[in-house]
């Protein structure tokens, strides 16, 4: 978290909008107290990005070598 007072807010908004565009959370004083604070919005994840980390991880797992799997074997109580 950064702190800043009232005026030096109002001097460096550039530098505040930078901390809060890196995650940082800007909490603003005056006369000794808490004023406010800035915070980033969240952001949803980027699906392209999941998806590339989801395909990244699958091409890692070792295949079972069983192409296709009927009904019942997916859902089987006891794994043959």
């Amino acid at each position: 978290m950064i702190t800043m007072t009232e005026s030096q807010a109002s001097k460096n908004f550039p530098k505040i909008m930078e901390e809060i565009s890196h995650g940082n959370i800007v909490t603003i004083f005056s006369k000794g107290k808490p004023i406010a604070s800035v915070t980033p919005i969240p952001q949803k994840p980027d699906r392209k990005l999941a998806e590339e980390k989801l395909y990244s991880h699958m091409s890692k797992i070792k295949s079972t070598g069983i192409e296709k799997w009927t009904r019942e074997e997916l859902y089987a109580r006891d794994p043959q």
